[in-house]
Formats: structure tokens, C-alpha cells, sequence
């Protein structure tokens, strides 16, 4: 989950990392949307960024971020010294700008949770915001015209309080929290008020910078798609009335940006290339069968026996509100579907969900429309008529052909997948 949240409201009072400037609402609670404290979420068109601790652009790594130096060998490595005139002219807008700055470098920025996006290039400028009046987007902008004008364009401008990195940290919500006992009817109620297309988890935690759970106020996390665009503030002021309607006020609202990681020990999130070959895998998505819109995990196995002398019977386990979602037909004190419920005997799903399996066709079908090399054409004919190639060509050959084949074949797996039935009774 991204540290800067797409929208926030504290708990009351609020507790944590606040800055000093942050504007305490007639509720009680403090609220912000895309890193910024004026709570105004909209993207600009630009992609420049403009947080209350970090701004810059055009492009920046999601936080929390991590600086990776420039490889040895680099035409690069020595741009910023300090006696060269870029140096100084870099160090000369800082000052007139009033930007405490304690470093400025050339390096790559990478996010810690998304370790799979490219690195991003970037002049870093590590500073410490003093007040909200500090136009911290104008200077770096400023920055920005300065490496155009000396033809390194390619480096993005960032300027960044390393407080925007303070790692949070997540605990159990303690049984004697007044969410507790409520958690499930809150999270039907949020379930039933919020567009859910984009949301791929609802969770509560004790949740935010200290060590110490206890300390850290309770707080219901949303995460939500990279892809989603938002708005997200109707939302967020959504669950913030369903708190409100069961007091509970100390519950704070994270809204942010994730993704479904799958594979123990693995920071991998791409289905595997046997997930359609009919054997159920734990942590692979299970869905309603042709559900675009239901996608859970497959937790793993258990066996039961339903009585003394009966036989062990095995059973998959997920969440029972993603496999039967309609809870309006089951009563508030049932948590299952009886063994002999008709029900059940028409639930079916699939391994992986469609929503996945959807998302990975078109993504293998976007690969197999891209064009190859201009000159693949060429090399491809002379090939295909027994013709002769360099070696080099030769090796491009082999591996587009091999990879086209190989997405194709996969995308011809996934079409005759069968789908799993998991009926309640036999």
C-alpha cells in the first residue's frame, strides 16, 4: 500500500504524523487526498505532483521511494559536482527560493512496494518543508527547464522532506477496540454503500508510524487498483458517515493504491503459466464462475468429519461473502450454507477468476499486436523461403517466433480451461 493515500481522514482526535498546518474539520478529523493537506484530488493533467512534503515531475516513483546511485561508468556521475556550473546554478534556485535543501543528486528512484516498475531518473532534492507556503512545485519546475536547457531532459525533478518515507506499520485491532464486535456489520454497511470495481481489499488495522500498535490509531484501509483513477473523496466521506453512525469517531479512513501479490516469498503478482492447467493452487484468485466482478483467494485445504465414524471430507477455503455474496438471503446469525443447501449445489467457480484470466488475455493479446523490429520483416521472409541471415538475425528470429508461439499457446490454454465446481453436498 502507497504511504501517500489517495484520500485520508484521521480519527478523532487525530493521532500520528499530522503535519502542524493540517486544517481540523468541523468533525473533528483532519483530511487530505493525493499527499496534500487543502484535500483537493484532482490529477493534474501534466503529471507533475504536488504534495504537502514532495513535489516534482513529470514523472516520480510512487512512495515510499528508495535512491539507487547511477552505475559505475555513467556519463552522468559527475554532472552535479559541486564546482560545475549546473551544480551551482541547481544550488543558486534552492537559496533564492528559500528550499532548505541538505543534498541534491542525479540518481534513480525506485518505489519499495511496486519493485517491479522501471526506474524512474531523477535529480533528488532531499529538503525539509518548514511551512505550507513554500512553492516547492514552482522551483522544481524551475529545475526541471535548467537540465532541458543542458540537454538532460530525461532526468525527472524531485523534491522530497524524508519524512513523506516514514514507514508505517500495521497491528491487529485488539478485542477490546469498540470496532470489534461491530466489524462485520460496518464492513457489510461499507460493502453495500462504495462502487467496489476498483477496491481490492477492505481491511482494519491499528495502523500508522509507531512501533508500538497500541499507540497507532485504528483505521480502516482501503486498497485500491494502480489503475483506478479515482474520485475517491466521496468514498472516503462515505465510511466516514458509517463510523459516525456506530461512534465509532477513533476510527480513522486510508484510501491507497496496491496491488495483489501473489506466491509465497514472492514479490511476483503475474498468474503463473500453469494456473489454467486444472490442479487448484493456493493463493491463485478463485472467482465466480464468469463474475467479472468477484475475485478472492483460495486459502488452502482442510479436512472435516461431519460426525464420529464418518469420513474425513476435504474443503477448500476463501471468504464465504466473495463465494456467496448475496448475504440478504442468509440470516444475520448464519455463517454458512447448510450441507444440504440447494444453494450450494449451484455455486460454481473458477480457478483463475475471470477478472485475472480477462486481465492476462488482453495484456498477451497487447504483446501480440505489438510490432516487432522494422527490420524483422525482412529477416522473417528470407528465413521462411530458406534463404540465409547473420547470426544476430538469426537470434532475433528465434526469439520472437518463440515468444509469439509461446503467448499464443498459453492464450489457446486459457480458452479450454475447464471450471471448477465445488458443490456444499455430494
Amino acid at each position: 500500500m502507497s504511504s501517500t493515500a489517495l484520500s485520508f481522514a484521521s480519527s478523532v482526535p487525530p493521532v500520528g504524523t499530522e503535519l502542524p498546518w493540517f486544517k481540523i474539520s468541523p468533525d473533528g478529523r483532519t483530511r487530505s487526498s493525493r499527499g496534500s493537506s487543502n484535500d483537493n484530488e484532482e490529477l493534474r493533467g501534466d503529471g507533475w505532483v504536488n504534495e504537502d512534503l514532495r513535489a516534482g515531475g513529470p514523472t516520480l516513483a510512487p512512495v515510499p521511494s528508495t535512491t539507487i546511485s547511477l552505475p559505475q561508468g555513467s556519463p552522468y556521475t559527475s554532472t552535479l559536482d559541486a564546482r560545475k556550473e549546473l551544480s551551482k546554478s541547481v544550488r543558486s534556485i534552492l537559496q533564492q527560493s528559500g528550499v532548505t535543501a541538505t543534498t541534491f543528486t542525479l540518481c534513480y528512484r525506485q518505489c519499495l512496494l511496486f519493485v517491479e516498475d522501471e526506474l524512474v531518473s531523477t535529480l533528488l532534492v532531499v529538503a525539509e518543508k518548514k511551512s505550507p507556503d513554500e512553492n516547492w512545485l514552482s522551483v522544481s519546475r524551475e529545475i526541471y527547464q535548467l537540465l532541458e536547457a543542458n540537454d538532460l531532459s530525461q532526468f525527472n525533478v524531485e523534491i522530497c522532506d524524508e519524512r513523506v518515507h516514514i514507514p508505517k506499520n500495521s497491528s491487529p485491532v485488539p478485542s477490546s477496540d469498540p470496532i470489534y464486535a461491530l466489524w462485520d456489520d460496518v464492513l457489510k454497511q461499507i460493502l453495500n454503500s462504495i462502487d467496489c470495481s476498483s477496491v481490492l481489499a477492505i481491511e482494519c488495522f491499528r495502523y500508522s508510524a509507531n512501533l508500538d500498535g497500541d499507540k497507532n490509531p485504528t483505521a480502516v484501509l482501503v486498497t485500491v487498483s494502480r489503475s483506478s483513477g479515482g474520485p475517491w473523496k466521496d468514498t472516503r466521506e462515505a465510511i466516514v458517515s458509517i463510523l459516525d453512525r456506530y461512534n465509532l469517531h477513533h476510527v480513522a479512513v486510508i484510501i491507497s493504491q496496491g496491488q495483489i501479490y501473489r506466491g509465497a516469498g514472492s514479490l511476483d503478482q503475474d498468474l503463473p503459466d500453469n494456473a489454467w492447467n486444472n490442479q487448484m493452487k493456493v493463493g491463485l484468485s478463485l472467482g465466480i464462475y464468469q463474475s467479472r466482478h468477484s475475485s478472492f483467494t483460495f486459502g488452502g485445504w482442510i479436512e472435516v468429519k461431519q460426525e464420529d465414524g464418518s469420513a474425513w471430507k476435504r474443503l477448500g477455503l476463501t471468504c464465504f461473502h466473495s463465494v456467496y455474496p448475496d448475504l440478504n438471503t442468509v440470516s444475520m446469525d448464519d455463517r454458512s450454507i447448510s450441507i444440504h443447501s440447494l444453494i450450494g449445489k449451484r455455486i460454481t467457480l473458477e480457478q483463475p477468476s475471470l477478472k485475472d484470466t480477462t486481465s492476462v488475455l488482453e495484456d498477451m493479446k497487447k504483446e501480440l499486436d505489438q510490432k516487432p523490429p522494422s527490420c524483422f520483416a525482412a529477416i522473417k521472409e528470407t528465413v521462411e523461403k530458406g534463404g540465409d541471415v547473420s547470426p544476430r538475425s538469426r537470434r532475433l528470429y528465434d526469439e520472437i517466433t518463440a515468444e509469439d508461439a509461446a503467448i499464443s499457446e498459453t492464450i489457446a490454454q486459457i480458452d479450454h480451461t475447464t471450471t471448477y465446481f465445488f458443490p456444499t453436498s455430494q
